[in-house]
């Protein structure tokens, strides 16, 4: 009888303006197409930078080419490079919310578009045939929404 073989788990981090990758997806996707045992994924991802839907474009790729090795690390946030950086790349808080509350409705939009149900209405005269129904974002992975964490922490001790 074999034993099962233990998996090696390889953490990508990324942070925006800072000298190392801020994306992590490209690099996760040439390691997941390079590679076929490792688990692949992120330290924490902040959400107050993500455009959600891109977001779930980019991880679907990731983890088909990956063979559905893609763990996903999700957050608010940590301190930042730049001051309240997530407006360089058009991200506001809602009036009366503040960074946190619009990096967890990021967060809960990824969550939810990643499922793979159908949301956006087709247009009756696209540039590519569509299924029937409401179309949802692709290329979808299914079983990606299983690994997906949320990191957390405190500056208390």
């Amino acid at each position: 009888m074999l034993k099962p073989q233990a998996r090696s788990r390889r953490v990508v981090s990324s942070a925006h303006f800072a000298r190392q990758l801020s994306s992590p997806f490209p690099l996760l996707a040439a390691i997941g197409a390079k590679t076929s045992r490792i688990e692949i994924g992120t330290g924490v991802i902040d959400m107050r930078y993500e455009n959600p839907l891109y977001m779930a474009e980019d991880a679907g790729a990731a983890d088909l080419i990956s063979g559905g090795r893609l763990q996903l690390g999700i957050s608010r946030g940590s301190p930042e490079q730049v001051v309240d950086g997530f407006r360089y790349f058009g991200h506001a808080p809602a009036e009366g919310s503040d960074h946190a509350a619009m990096a967890r409705e990021h967060a809960a939009v990824f969550l939810e578009v990643i499922k793979g149900e159908g949301f956006a209405e087709p247009n009756p005269r696209p540039m590519f045939p569509n299924p029937p129904g409401l179309l949802r974002i692709e290329p979808h992975s299914p079983g990606l929404r299983d690994r997906i964490w949320w990191g957390a922490g405190t500056r208390r001790r």
